[in-house]
C-alpha cells in the first residue's frame, strides 16, 4: 500500500504547526477565510513559516473565491498549494500558475451527497491535484459511515476513482480500518485542544501518529 498522505488544516498556532512538521505531515494548511473561526491571516502565517521546515504550505480559501482572490493568495503567501472552497469556479482556478498544487474541498450537508460528487469531480480532474473530503465539519463519523453499506460503498468508489484525503470523526483505534476498507490517497487531521469535533488533544494525535507509523512501515 502507498504511503498515506497526511494534511494537517486549519492550524491556528505556532505550538499546532510546530507539533505537526515533528510529526512529518506532509501539508500544514492555514485558514485565509475570514468567515472562519480558525482564520489568522497572512501576516501570521508568513511569521509561523519562518520556524518551519518540511511540510508544503497551504492556502486554504473560503467558500466562494474569484480569480482575483486566489491570484492574491498566492502572491501574497506564495503557498506550495491552495485549497478551494467547493462553490469555487473552476474558470477561476484555471487562470493559475500550473505548478501551484490544487486541493478541491467538498463539504456534503448530507451524506446522501456522496453519490453525485463524482460527476462534479470529474470535471475537475485535470485541475485538482486531489480531493478534500470533509465530512467531519458537519459531524459525519467513520461509526456512523460504516453501518450504511450504501454510503460506504459510494465512498469507497470515490476513493478508488479519485485521490481522496478524508476528513472524518474517528478514534486512532479506527485508523486502520478506515485505510484497509477505504484505502483512501490521504488523511486531514486538525489541531488538538482547540477543537470541539473529532481529536481534542495531543495524546489521541499521538496514537493517531503511532498508529499510522506502524501501517506505513
Amino acid at each position: 500500500m502507498s504511503k498515506i498522505i497526511i494534511k494537517a488544516s486549519e492550524i491556528g498556532n505556532l505550538t499546532d504547526a510546530r507539533y505537526f512538521s515533528a510529526w512529518g505531515v506532509d501539508w500544514l494548511g492555514f485558514s485565509l477565510d475570514s468567515e472562519n473561526p480558525a482564520y489568522i491571516g497572512p501576516t501570521q502565517i508568513s511569521a509561523m513559516r519562518e520556524w518551519l521546515s518540511g511540510p508544503g504550505i497551504v492556502a486554504e480559501m473560503g467558500p466562494f473565491s474569484d480569480a482575483e482572490l486566489l491570484l492574491q493568495a498566492v502572491e501574497i503567501l506564495k503557498p506550495d498549494a491552495l485549497q478551494i472552497g467547493q462553490f469555487t469556479a473552476l474558470e477561476a482556478v484555471k487562470t493559475l500558475d500550473g505548478s501551484l498544487t490544487i486541493i478541491k474541498e467538498q463539504i456534503p450537508d448530507s451524506l446522501d451527497l456522496l453519490a453525485d460528487l463524482e460527476f462534479e469531480w470529474r470535471e475537475w480532474a485535470g485541475t485538482a491535484d486531489f480531493f478534500l473530503l470533509n465530512l467531519e465539519k458537519n459531524g459525519f463519523s467513520w461509526s456512523e459511515l460504516k453501518k450504511d453499506s450504501e454510503k460506504l460503498g459510494q465512498l469507497k468508489n470515490l476513493c478508488a476513482n479519485f485521490s481522496v484525503m478524508l476528513s472524518t470523526v474517528f478514534d486512532a483505534t479506527e485508523l486502520s480500518e478506515i485505510i484497509e476498507t477505504l484505502k483512501p490517497y490521504g488523511i486531514s487531521v486538525k489541531g488538538g485542544e482547540e477543537e470541539k469535533v473529532g481529536m481534542k488533544s495531543y495524546d489521541e494525535l499521538d496514537a493517531f501518529f503511532e498508529t499510522l507509523e506502524e501501517i506505513n512501515h
